[in-house]
C-alpha cells in the first residue's frame, strides 16, 4: 500500500511539475493578442521603436485587426520589461476621429490596449518610447506614426 501510494504522489507531482496549464490563480504571461481580447484578432503590422537608424529596439508597436476592430499595443522589449526607466504609448486615430491613446497600462510591461472600430475605414497608428538613461539625466523620446492613413479595413 505504501508502494501504491508514493507511485500516486510521484505521478502526481510529475504531472503538476510538467503541465502546461498554470495554476489556479496564476495568470499566463500576457500577449499583445491575448491583451486585444483574443478570439480573431491578429498582428497585421508592427514597428520597432529605436534610438537611431541602427542600434537595439526598445520597444515594439504592435497592429492588430479582427475583421472589424483595429487594436494597437506598444511592447516593451525583453530587456526593459519590469523598467521603470523605459515608459510606452500607443496610439489609434480612425480616419475623420481624433486620436485615441494610452500610456503605460501595465507600466512594466506594454501600452494600450486602444480599440476601434475600423471596418471599411482608414487608419493611423502608432506609439512612443520614453527612456530616461540614469536619474537626473534628460529622458530621451522617440515617436513613430504615419502621417497617411493606411490599412483600410475591407
Amino acid at each position: 500500500m505504501k508502494r501504491r501510494s508514493w507511485a500516486v504522489a510521484a505521478l502526481v507531482g510529475a504531472t503538476m511539475l510538467f503541465s502546461t496549464t498554470p495554476p489556479a490563480g496564476a495568470q499566463a504571461y500576457p500577449t499583445p493578442i491575448g491583451v486585444c481580447g483574443g478570439g480573431k484578432m491578429h498582428v497585421i503590422d508592427k514597428h520597432r521603436l529605436k534610438f537611431g537608424d541602427r542600434g537595439k529596439t526598445y520597444a515594439t508597436i504592435y497592429l492588430l485587426y479582427d475583421g472589424s476592430r483595429n487594436c494597437v499595443v506598444t511592447w516593451k522589449s525583453r530587456e526593459f520589461a519590469g523598467s521603470t526607466r523605459l515608459r510606452v504609448e500607443a496610439y489609434l486615430q480612425v480616419k475623420g476621429s481624433p486620436t485615441l491613446a494610452a500610456r503605460d497600462r501595465h507600466p512594466y510591461l506594454y501600452a494600450g490596449p486602444v480599440i476601434a472600430n475600423a471596418a471599411k475605414k482608414c487608419i493611423r497608428w502608432g506609439g512612443r518610447i520614453f527612456l530616461q538613461p540614469r536619474p537626473g539625466h534628460p529622458v530621451l523620446s522617440q515617436r513613430w506614426m504615419p502621417k497617411k492613413p493606411g490599412h483600410c479595413g475591407a
